[in-house]
């Protein structure tokens, strides 16, 4: 009687044993996935947060280069020198002369013609460098538009597929916005060579420039319809006043 007494708590023990076992071994599982899983999330931490650093010196190095640009192309001699725009040799006819005069060869070079395209009624599109640092400009212009009673955009308002053709892309944007407003502020080339294809095919283009910086404009610019504001309160109160006249043929 003892002996099976005996056996039944040995089985009774032995069955505790295994259950223990059981759950370390489950415990084993969960630390090592655990561990699997904070080891994957370091690892996208640490790839945003090398994005983030490296989003941040490139603005940095874009606020230099801006620095730099106002105090070289202080006056018209150098920004005229500076801006030249080049030749695009990718094409066999880029140097070709056209008797024509308007023709469209530099936009069907580029698959759009401007008389194809419907310009979108109430929208605006804003010209400016893509930069954190011209953020609260921005969203004083939106803000003016809306107000307006425009819908205001920039070009890098809407996410675009990698090999999209960005240049494409941008002056059909041109083409379709009822206006166009370009930030001088930074004299950003390409902002320079938008504002070149907006004037050249007619749109009602608003310039803006804070007063510090208007003194050392381009010449060709300065007869142009321009606003030289002190801050943002006041462009807010110039541009809105602007876009309100704004008569429609």
């Amino acid at each position: 009687m003892a002996n099976h007494n005996l056996n039944f708590t040995e089985m009774e023990f032995s069955t505790d044993a295994i259950i223990i076992i059981v759950l370390l071994l489950q415990l084993v599982v969960a630390i090592v996935l655990i561990q699997i899983s904070i080891k994957r999330l370091e690892k996208k931490i640490e790839i945003h947060d090398s994005a983030s650093i490296i989003k941040y010196q490139r603005e940095q190095m874009e606020n230099r280069i801006y620095d730099a640009t106002e105090k070289l192309m202080a006056d018209t001699i150098h920004f005229a020198d500076t801006n030249h725009l080049l030749l695009d040799a990718s094409t066999s006819n880029s140097l070709e002369v056209k008797r024509e005069v308007p023709n469209y060869s530099y936009f069907s070079d580029l698959g759009i013609m401007p008389p194809d395209f419907d310009v979108k009624d109430k929208t605006i599109l804003c010209l400016m460098p893509f930069n954190n640092k011209y953020n609260t400009l921005y969203s004083t212009i939106k803000h003016s538009c809306s107000y307006c009673g425009y819908e205001c955009q920039r070009t890098d308002d809407e996410k675009l597929e990698n090999n999209v053709n960005l240049r494409r892309y941008i002056i059909t944007r041109i083409i379709q916005a009822q206006a166009v407003v370009a930030v001088l502020d930074g004299r950003n080339p390409n902002v320079m060579y938008e504002i070149g294809i907006a004037h050249a095919i007619g749109k009602l283009v608003i310039l803006l420039v804070k007063r510090e910086k208007s003194s050392d404009l381009p010449e060709n610019l300065k007869g142009n319809r321009l606003l030289i504001y002190r801050d943002e309160d006041n462009l807010y109160s110039q541009l809105t006043t602007t876009l309100t006249s704004v008569k429609y043929a």
